[in-house]
């Protein structure tokens, strides 16, 4: 079962991040529950990549077609292009 959410909920454990450039969205997938939510960014355009850095909590990803790489920071809830 797929779900949305529009500001991802960061889970602490037993996870990942999946990229879909083909349907433009990036997911969070439970290791153990068997769920998987489409988080919506949305300057998630064209992901072809996602990275998740436990210890500051920030997500990244590039996106092919914007031609940047962008993260989000789940403590300030901030975006920037690096």
């Amino acid at each position: 079962m797929i779900t949305t959410c529009p500001i991802p909920e960061i889970m602490d454990t037993d996870f990942l991040y999946v990229s879909d450039w083909t349907h433009m969205r990036l997911y969070q997938v439970s290791l153990t529950g068997g769920t998987m939510t489409a988080v919506d960014f949305p300057l998630a355009v064209g992901p072809v990549g996602v990275l998740f850095n436990v210890r500051s909590r920030r997500i990244m990803w590039t996106d092919a077609h914007l031609y940047t790489v962008w993260a989000w920071m789940a403590l300030n809830m901030k975006w920037w292009q690096i």
